[in-house]
């Protein structure tokens, strides 16, 4: 029974492996459509059961589409199979290095090919322009989909809804990688993927208050993403739910040193220091310098993304940890999903994350 079991098995796979691998040779479009269940019983001389049960795994993958009393048909996604990828500006970037390698294994896996732009220019407005160019590229060529990290830093918070546009007017879905394009509380009509940004920025501000902080600064980049003003959001969220215990201000600059002109003012010295991500830690260790500060008995610092530098620091960071791969494969199961069904309601889906406590923000001394 069970050598019988093994060789239905064996021919139903030769049949999928068989099917698939034709459309997406483009073997089936209109001039020769996809066949039907008694046209391949005959070509391969398998039963029924088999023959429908290969058509049922090319159906969840979305490679075929069926149409009461008009039979099977090859669906966009089976005649495209590229998605392209945009992650403009932040190419070089050691934080996307795993969410890229999770794609690329996810694309292989599912059979397409990831269409990736460069897109790293010198200024906002080439960066933007060559953005452009490259979506032009991907509608001509007719991906099935779009995986887009929104640009950040930029003033015009139309600049990404722009970019996305000529992909709506061509119908290719698109899967947000990391924030939406949209400031909360409004929601744009995309499905995004990332991390709860103001629940980190809740737990790693509340962890500083209870290690003794009573005046935190949360440092960001002018005209941050939404991803970095989440992050504040919680942070004040935690402050205010400390009552009086703590108070908080915002450094927004390039040049974080130019918050210490605002912190020798009449403003209590800060003694606690957020900063939007990991990557801005160099400006923010030359500023607590500048301010003759030790890390972390006169001021603890923290920040997120837990890069490799927020570990090689002295003393080690205190940071939130992004699940990088998942986020990955989340992202690209997800424009899976899209492609299957186009109608479904825009989706936000947020990874877990871990708040990692190292040395930065452990103090021997507490302040009362």
């Amino acid at each position: 029974m069970g050598e019988v079991r093994q060789v239905s098995s064996t021919k139903y796979s030769t049949l999928f492996d068989t099917l698939k691998k034709e459309i997406l040779s483009g073997k089936y479009r209109s001039s020769n459509p996809f066949p039907s269940v008694r046209g391949l019983i005959g070509r391969f001389g398998l039963s029924d059961r088999t023959v429908r049960r290969a058509l049922d795994e090319l159906f969840a993958q979305g490679l075929i589409s069926r149409k009461q009393g008009r039979g099977t048909f090859v669906t966009n996604q089976g005649k495209s199979r590229k998605i392209g990828l945009i992650l403009s500006g932040v190419v070089n970037q050691a934080f996307f290095s795993p969410i890229v390698t999770a794609i690329v294994s996810e694309a292989e896996k599912h059979g397409y090919e990831l269409v990736f732009g460069n897109q790293d220019a010198s200024s906002m407005h080439e960066l933007v322009q060559e953005t452009k160019a490259f979506v032009s590229r991907l509608v001509t060529e007719r991906v099935s989909g779009v995986i887009y990290h929104p640009i950040g830093g930029v003033k015009d918070a139309r600049v990404n809804r722009t970019i996305l546009e000529p992909f709506k007017t061509a119908s290719i879905p698109v899967v947000l990688l990391g924030w939406d394009i949209d400031i909360p509380p409004k929601r744009s009509e995309y499905d995004v993927i990332g991390i709860n940004n103001c629940d980190a920025g809740y737990r790693i501000a509340k962890h500083m208050i209870e290690s003794g902080a009573r005046q935190i600064c949360f440092l960001m980049r002018p005209y941050a993403g939404t991803s970095v003003r989440n992050r504040m959001a919680g942070v004040q969220a935690a402050v205010r739910d400390a009552k009086n215990r703590c108070r908080f201000m915002v450094g927004e600059s390039d040049h974080p040193s130019a918050v210490a002109l605002k912190c020798g003012g009449r403003m209590k010295r800060p003694d606690a220091f957020i900063c939007g991500n990991d990557g801005m830690l160099p400006s923010v260790r030359k500023l607590i310098e500048q301010m003759r500060l030790r890390v972390p008995d006169d001021a603890m610092l923290a920040a997120f993304d837990d890069l490799q530098l927020a570990s090689m620091q002295t003393p080690a960071l205190t940071t939130v940890h992004q699940p990088c791969a998942e986020i990955g494969t989340a992202v690209f199961k997800r424009m899976i999903e899209r492609l299957n069904n186009r109608d479904e309601a825009a989706r936000e889906i947020c990874m877990r994350v871990d708040l990692v406590i190292r040395e930065s923000t452990r103090r021997t001394i507490f302040r009362g």
